[in-house]
C-alpha cells in the first residue's frame, strides 16, 4: 500500500531521525505520521497537516519542518 507514496523511499534510520528532529517543535505523533506519509514540499501543505498551524508555529518552525522533510525523508 505504501508503495505508491512518497513514503516507499524512506529508511527507519531517516524516520527516526525526523521524529528526534521534530521533538522541539511539540507536533503530535498524528502530525508527525502524516509528515512522514505525505512529505509536504511547501509551507501549504504543512498548514494543511499541521492542526491550527498559524497559532502554534511559527515561521521559522515552518521552514525548519520543510528542511527537514527535504533532508531526512
Amino acid at each position: 500500500m505504501l508503495l505508491k507514496t512518497p513514503a516507499r523511499f524512506q529508511s527507519i534510520e531517516n524516520v527516526s531521525a525526523f521524529i528526534t528532529s521534530v521533538k522541539p517543535i511539540a507536533l503530535t505523533s498524528v502530525e508527525c505520521l502524516k509528515l512522514i506519509n505525505l512529505k509536504p514540499m511547501i509551507d501549504v501543505e504543512i498548514h494543511l497537516l499541521v492542526e491550527g498551524c498559524e497559532r502554534r508555529l511559527a515561521g521559522d518552525e515552518i521552514a525548519d519542518l520543510l528542511q527537514l522533510v527535504a533532508n531526512l525523508l
